[in-house]
């Protein structure tokens, strides 16, 4: 073998070696991205919650510029983990106790009770859906002190599925 052949052959390999790390920098650029989506989706939700308690607070005192007391806005929000798991997170500031999911008939459920969920934490539950189930609505009861009955409630519809 020549010097030229070897030239070549080392060419080839630093080549390989460049393909190799623009595909694990284009594979790192895609997760970023997906990282980005992510974040955005999250905002978008804050701020939808913010909107609908400045609504409510607007159409309750009609002025906004007094010191009032803010109505209570359910503080959840539930997302697809993966595969049959979601996790509720309390989005408050305050901790909800006695907190239970209630899922739709003929659908098996797992890990729907917890006895508080603090601000801004979250909990993974798990939703079997089967033909039987009737629909993807949820219904989260939950006391806003320690020795309370259960006197707050909310439903939702669970978010589709991601893949």
């Amino acid at each position: 073998m020549g010097f030229s052949d070897w030239l070549s052959l080392i060419g080839a390999i630093v080549a390989g070696v460049s393909l190799g790390v623009a595909g694990l920098s284009a594979w790192f650029a895609k997760q970023q991205a997906k990282a980005a989506e992510e974040s955005n989706r999250i905002s978008a939700a804050a701020l939808d919650v913010s909107r609908r308690q400045l609504d409510l607070q607007i159409s309750a005192e009609g002025n906004i510029d007094a010191p009032k007391a803010s109505p209570y806005v359910p503080p959840w929000r539930v997302e697809h983990v993966s595969g049959s798991a979601y996790a509720l997170t309390n989005g408050g500031d305050e901790t909800a106790y006695d907190v239970h999911i209630e899922p739709p008939a003929d659908t098996p459920a797992y890990d729907t009770d917890f006895p508080q969920i603090g601000p801004m934490s979250s909990k993974q539950f798990t939703l079997i859906f089967t033909m039987a189930s009737p629909s993807r609505e949820i219904s989260v009861t939950w006391c806003r002190s320690p020795e309370a009955e259960p006197e707050a409630a909310w439903t939702t519809s669970l978010p589709s599925l991601t893949p």
